[in-house]
């Protein structure tokens, strides 16, 4: 709680969306050393989709970031798209059309960090992770705020792998 409620990070959250302000989650992401995969491009919105833009997550690095250990890389103005159709599935986490969204094919900047800093982003940025190349794992929590004035929006009641973006979810 002490971080969640932390005036300098809500501080900066009301900076970015207004004053008023809701915790939406908590989430540790820990890339261990030299195994997996890259992250493919995607935006956080398919993880918790909600009806506006007024959503930012904000990334407390645990350890250091460096480019190796496969740091935070974000597709320049890509927040002012919207959401975009990501590949959605039981058997997948959401992600971009690799056709299209690929590092090859987008420019993206890395996000080094050092242990301690807060990186914010909008969950409509278009970003990716790199494998962790060094023998160091990287941890990092992100914490998601959103606008009070925001909703979830639901699935398509036909298919469970499609949002539905006129389901908009009563909130809890």
């Amino acid at each position: 709680g002490r971080v969640i409620f932390h005036e300098g990070l809500v501080g900066c959250v009301r900076d970015l969306i207004g004053d008023s302000i809701q915790w939406h989650h908590s989430v540790l992401h820990a890339k261990p050393p030299e195994q997996g995969t890259p992250f493919p491009m995607h935006q956080d919105y398919p993880f918790y989709p909600h009806d506006g833009p007024d959503f930012v997550d904000c990334l407390l690095h645990l350890d250091d970031a460096p480019a190796e250990s496969g740091a935070l890389r974000v597709v320049p103005g890509s927040h002012k798209g919207g959401p975009i159709h990501h590949v959605l599935g039981p058997d997948t986490a959401p992600h971009l059309p690799m056709e299209e969204y690929h590092p090859e094919r987008l420019e993206s900047v890395e996000i080094p960090a050092k242990k301690g800093d807060v990186t914010f982003f909008s969950y409509l940025a278009v970003h990716w992770s790199n494998v962790n190349r060094t023998n160091e794992w990287r941890k990092a929590v992100r914490f998601g705020f959103h606008s009070t004035q925001m909703r979830p929006v639901g699935r398509a009641a036909d298919d469970p792998n499609r949002i539905d973006y006129e389901n908009i979810l009563e909130r809890n």
